[in-house]
């Protein structure tokens, strides 16, 4: 899962250093599909399926997906032995969010209270 540094989305700082927080990554994903989806729309359903399950998720390695921004490619399926379900590799691309650590980032609250700072404080990616 390569970084694409040529695409690589830039911000300038006050001091005028480049800070990359956002990258355009090669991401693969497994999905996992019912035989009731196999029919005439099952490459729809797959791309359904996969900005579902990755868009605004949490990795510890690539973080915060923001967007699918192009499939790159759907595996044949394999199907699970005794159950029916297929599994398809699905290669894509995405824009990811990685803050490092020290960084300054602008943002706007918007609910504050105690449960949700204790979940803030302990999810980690």
């Amino acid at each position: 899962m390569a970084i694409s540094y040529s695409q690589n989305l830039k911000l300038k700082r006050a001091d005028q250093q480049c800070v990359k927080m956002f990258f355009h990554l090669s991401l693969s994903h497994d999905i996992i599909l019912h035989p009731r989806y196999f029919g005439p729309q099952l490459i729809d359903t797959v791309k359904r399926r996969l900005y579902s399950e990755v868009e605004g998720t949490c990795s510890g390695k690539h973080g915060f997906v923001i967007a699918v921004t192009s499939v790159d490619g759907i595996g044949a399926g394999i199907i699970q032995s005794g159950q029916g379900f297929v599994v398809y590799p699905v290669k894509y691309k995405a824009v990811v969010f990685r803050p490092f650590k020290g960084q300054v980032i602008d943002g706007v609250v918007k609910e504050v209270n105690k449960e949700i700072a204790l979940q803030k404080k302990l999810k980690r990616c």
